[in-house]
């Protein structure tokens, strides 16, 4: 049976039994004492034998501080022995936006699995943290509970005129004493590429610590600053300070290659 629910703006409260998580990558949570509203412009269809509420039109769903928008919400449920109604999952198709007070994200498709606490974002999604950015042309996924973020395929994060590039982004975050989620390090696997305006760094493997702006690289490592190459296994590189490392662990010598230049302050490498 279906029941069609206010034509305009209606509102439906959920009530569930779990306790919420910390700060971090903000969602929707299993939490009694703070229920879930769902609103939207063309009205809320309720389909009691597949058990899914669907709002259309400007819908999102709301609890706290953080709201999922999409131009289509469906929400599935299931009853307890109580009778009581619980939601497991959130679908969002069109111009799906998650806003939280620390991270703003955006796709055209968004899947929530509320249980697990992660969210699921396709159709070049995109993460904003404070002055962090993440994209990716495939997926992005936010995993509430472990402060984790996933983003697949040419995924990238910048911060001011530093870029990371790879295949797959990891994005590990902290928070502060203000309880604030900042991207604290990310790795990076398969075609990295690192970006700061004055250097490249290329390898197949990198992690990132944002909080001292050192760079962690290994495999096929390439670091090129104007005309100067080095060629090695692994390297560091120093954000802060300018000095890039590279180190040989096959027993094969590190490999320089350096070019004329009318600069300057040349660049500072150490072996």
């Amino acid at each position: 049976m279906k029941t069609y629910l206010s034509i305009l703006v209606s509102l439906i409260i959920f009530p569930f039994s779990t306790k919420t998580h910390g700060e971090g990558i903000k969602l929707l949570t299993q939490n009694r004492q703070t229920p879930i509203e769902i609103s939207a412009k063309d009205g809320i269809e309720w389909s009691q034998k597949e058990q899914v509420y669907i709002a259309r039109g400007n819908a999102f769903a709301r609890q706290g501080t953080t709201t999922i928008y999409g131009d289509t919400l469906s929400a599935w449920y299931t009853r307890g022995s109580n009778g009581k109604t619980q939601i497991f999952r959130i679908d969002a198709i069109g111009n799906v936006r998650i806003l939280s007070p620390q991270q703003t994200a955006q796709g055209t498709r968004g899947v929530y699995i509320i249980n697990q606490g992660l969210m699921i974002l396709t159709g070049a999604p995109k993460l904003f943290s404070g002055s962090d950015e993440i994209t990716a042309q495939d997926s992005l996924e936010f995993w509430d509970k472990k402060d984790l973020a996933i983003a697949r395929g040419a995924a990238k994060v910048s911060r001011g005129k530093n870029l990371l590039r790879a295949d797959i982004l990891t994005a590990r975050l902290a928070r502060n004493e203000k309880q604030e989620a900042r991207i604290n390090s990310i790795e990076a696997r398969n075609n990295v590429l690192i970006s700061t305006g004055r250097e490249i760094i290329k390898a197949e493997l990198g992690t990132y610590d944002l909080k001292t702006e050192i760079v962690q690289v290994e495999k096929n490592v390439r670091i090129t600053r104007g005309k100067n190459q080095l060629n090695g296994d692994r390297g560091v590189v120093n954000f802060k300070t300018g000095v890039s490392q590279i180190f040989s662990d096959s027993g094969n010598q590190v490999r320089g290659f350096l070019g004329p230049t009318k600069e300057t302050s040349e660049p500072k490498l150490r072996r």
